[in-house]
């Protein structure tokens, strides 16, 4: 949890508890009645002399007797001459708050005064008496939320603290608590100065939503600051002009308009001026405002149409209800946008909408007139007629659905339907290779081509490890153990895991070379590759290079290649392994196999069926190898005697100290190795040196992420190499069990030296006997403890 500033407490100190007290008490308010509004809005008095007319008639019930155009002459007893808008709310509703319902006002109309009963009425808005007072609890709550979650709990977002702000002026705005009924000087407050003050923030906010960008020049500023005085002025006017008339209303109307334009030029800018991540968290933006906003356009429709049915109220609640959508699309805008597919979600809420404006336009112009005609054809009821042209039009809208939505797509997401159309053309590519070889090329191509991913790498088995067979984008890649914390969760999925996340949930089970790995390679994405109940092989994907995530639907796509691959495999009855790989592929560095081999345990690989014409003998200064009715023959080496020595002895432990000692008076060949019984020279890195490499690397990975967001490329790369470089270092410095390793241990020179020679015999064998060596690659086991280990028996003649 990041530490807050004093201006964060002070902020929380001053405003949190007013909040909760307006909270609290709009819910006991509301309980008991206490919003209750006159049912009457009038003009102020145009002079000293005169009285308030009204204006607008806000309730039938409750205002009987009122028409307007009334003059307002007294209320209980006290005379209204010279009286406004404000100063009449504030009088009705000081004897609201001392429990009166019922009011005597005196009003004129031709001349002729007469008394009549004014009934307040259930409302909390001076304006309206839709909709109900606990309509705006769920937008205020999640509003209020979630700027404190964002204030405490994410501290990369700049724009925390301000957004607070905004969220608790727009909270104290529609709070019931704070409107006439109860606090009627607060809501003339928040008409006139919060609510302006609160737009001009949200926009300003808006201009600086991504890190880095600077939208806003001067005159950009003067705009919204106007906007915001123009907003200002049309309320006061409201509350003390005498009848302000069209002039106040066109204002608050071009006021209005104005705002929708700024927020819609400013996300075009941000948007345009974003990466691919920023770009899908102002989609989120948008989206929440978007769905928000939805509900009033019906609403406003009827209202400038002059239609009030009976359900105009409900609209009006089922809209304050949907504001929650837009506090709660930032939220996922800055923490979450990663978790759904904003694209999938945008071109069905677009779908869907345009069919409800086809089918409210069809409802309105077409059903009334065909069911009239249908029952008046067939000699139905009128009621019959109208289900049965509802039902034909729901029938109609569903065909139309699967027509629009593409439609949707191609137009608004070009690129999310182009990258669908290339999975569909994988997926069908697939079922048509001939082997696992035309497979894995395919896929490296194709998912570089579709994904754009820095890194495309296939891992498969051979023997106890997972080891590279295919690779675009880094030369060399760590191999991983088949017993490894890796290899068993990606064991118990079926589905794509995101490599960053399950690294950080898993930390304290991932050993050290394991991390260090992961993070070297930078990988995004793990995708399992099945075969029937075991994992043949699985894709390493790192970060897309435009810098965008892998959503839920890419992810999908993923998740359909493995499984027709895996079905794949089962049809040709293959189970991908790598062939003999070279030393740059299958290892980061030299180490990296033998270090994880010293944590495996036994367990059993695929080799051949027992043959008694399996030959691996020395004779003098030639070695004769046979294997599958093929004979070569190779000059002494080292490597070929630690080799023999383990098919001696298959299925047992080999120390790599006795395979160094033993025979040591033959001839190595050019490439042997001596080996001197030194001792070590101390830690590789000392405690010292380690502290300061993972505060450097801690220090890296915060710069790397501020170069990302700000779009450095440049920096983003350098940064990233230092990365790599200095996470390859720790890995180097660290052995089984996170335990330091030494520069000059006897063991690991050993380790080291046995490796490599055994290493280049099987890199000879494979020039004059690929089957042999693939055989020994499979099987042989290297690192501290060297075996040879098979599941089928096979007599050697040694």
């Amino acid at each position: 949890m990041r530490r807050l500033a004093p201006v964060d407490w002070l902020l929380l100190g001053t405003t949190l508890p007013i909040f909760v007290l307006g909270l609290v008490m709009s819910v006991i308010g509301g309980i008991r009645g206490d919003f209750v509004i006159a049912p009457v809005l009038p003009t102020s008095a145009p002079g000293p002399q005169s009285y308030p007319v009204v204006k607008r008639i806000l309730s039938s019930v409750g205002a009987d007797g009122f028409a307007v155009g009334d003059r307002l002459v007294r209320l209980e007893g006290s005379d209204l001459r010279g009286v406004s808008t404000a100063g009449f709310m504030l009088r009705w509703s000081r004897a609201a708050q001392t429990g009166a319902r019922s009011m005597l006002l005196t009003i004129e109309r031709r001349d002729t005064r007469s008394d009549v009963h004014m009934e307040l009425v259930p409302g909390n808005n001076c304006f309206s008496v839709d909709p109900p007072w606990w309509a705006a609890f769920p937008s205020v709550v999640a509003g209020v939320g979630t700027a404190l979650l964002l204030l405490v709990r994410a501290p990369h977002w700049h724009l925390a603290r301000r957004y607070y702000v905004v969220s608790i002026l727009f909270a104290f705005f529609f709070m019931p608590y704070f409107t006439v009924p109860t606090a009627p000087r607060v809501e003339i407050f928040s008409d006139v100065l919060m609510l302006p003050l609160a737009q001009g923030l949200y926009l300003w906010s808006l201009s600086e939503f991504l890190p880095g960008l600077r939208l806003w020049s001067p005159r950009q500023r003067a705009l919204v600051c106007i906007l915001a005085l123009l907003q200002s002025a049309s309320s006061a006017a409201e509350f003390w002009l005498p009848d302000p008339g069209v002039a106040a209303i066109s204002i608050g109307g071009l006021v209005g308009l104005g705002v929708t334009i700024a927020f819609l030029v400013t996300m075009a800018r941000v948007y345009q001026r974003a990466d691919s991540k920023g770009r899908r968290q102002i989609k989120w933006v948008i989206y929440g405002v978007y769905v928000a906003l939805l509900p009033s356009g019906p609403y406003n429709i009827a209202l400038s149409l002059g239609i009030a049915p009976d359900w105009i109220g409900a609209l009006a609640t089922v809209w304050n209800i949907a504001l929650v959508a837009a506090p709660l699309g930032l939220l996922v805008a800055v923490a979450f946008y990663q978790f759904l597919d904003i694209d999938r979600l945008f071109s069905a809420t677009l779908s869907y909408s345009i069919l409800a404006v086809l089918g409210v336009a069809m409802v309105l112009g077409v059903v009334p007139a065909a069911s009239r005609a249908v029952s008046d054809t067939l000699g139905f009821a009128p009621f019959a007629g109208q289900v049965l042209v509802s039902l034909g039009l729901a029938a109609l809208l569903v065909p139309v659905h699967r027509a629009v939505a593409p439609w949707v797509d191609r137009r608004l997401f070009p690129a999310r339907a182009t990258l669908e159309q290339g999975f569909e053309r994988l997926l069908e590519e697939i079922s048509h290779t001939s082997g696992i070889d035309e497979a894995a090329e395919m896929m490296v191509e194709r998912l570089d081509a579709l994904l754009q991913p820095s890194l495309v790498l296939l891992y498969a088995r051979t023997g106890d490890l997972f080891a590279p067979l295919a690779v675009r984008g880094r030369s060399a890649s760590p191999a991983f153990a088949a017993r490894s914390a890796l290899i068993a969760a990606l064991q118990e999925r079926t589905t794509p895991l995101a490599a960053k996340r399950w690294t950080a949930r898993q930390a304290a089970s991932l050993g050290p070379f394991e991390r260090a790995a992961i993070e070297t390679l930078d990988v995004a994405v793990l995708v399992p590759i099945r075969r029937g109940t075991e994992l043949a092989a699985f894709w390493c994907l790192g970060p897309k290079r435009d810098g965008d995530i892998y959503t839920a639907t890419d992810l999908a796509l993923l998740g359909a290649v493995a499984a027709a691959i895996s079905d794949r495999l089962l049809v040709l009855n293959e189970t991908p392994r790598t062939r003999q790989p070279p030393p740059s592929l299958l290892l980061g560095k030299e180490e990296a196999i033998p270090a994880l081999s010293e944590t495996m345990a036994d367990s059993p690989i695929e080799g051949s069926a027992p043959e008694p014409q399996c030959v691996f003998q020395q004779e003098g200064e030639y070695w004769t190898l046979a294997y599958h009715g093929k004979t070569a023959r190779l000059r002494d080496a080292k490597g070929l005697s630690y080799i023999a020595r383990l098919l001696a002895q298959p299925g047992c432990d080999v120390h790599v100290r006795d395979l160094a000692t033993m025979n040591q008076g033959s001839n190595g060949g050019k490439g042997s190795e001596a080996l001197t019984l030194e001792g070590d020279l101390g830690p590789i890195l000392d405690a010292g040196a380690a502290a300061q490499y993972k505060e450097r690397l801690a220090e890296a990975r915060h710069e790397l992420d501020a170069a990302t967001a700000a779009g450095d490329l440049r920096q983003a790369a350098r940064v990233q190499l230092e990365i790599e470089a200095i996470t390859e270092q720790l890995a180097a410095a660290y052995g089984l069990g996170g335990r330091p390793r030494t520069a000059g241990d006897l063991n690991e020179r050993v380790r080291k030296a046995v490796t490599n020679q055994i290493r280049r015999a099987l890199d000879r064998i494979d020039a004059v006997h690929p089957d042999l060596a693939r055989h020994l690659t499979n099987a042989l086991r290297t690192g501290i403890v060297c075996g040879y280990r098979l599941e089928h028996p096979m007599t050697w003649r040694l």
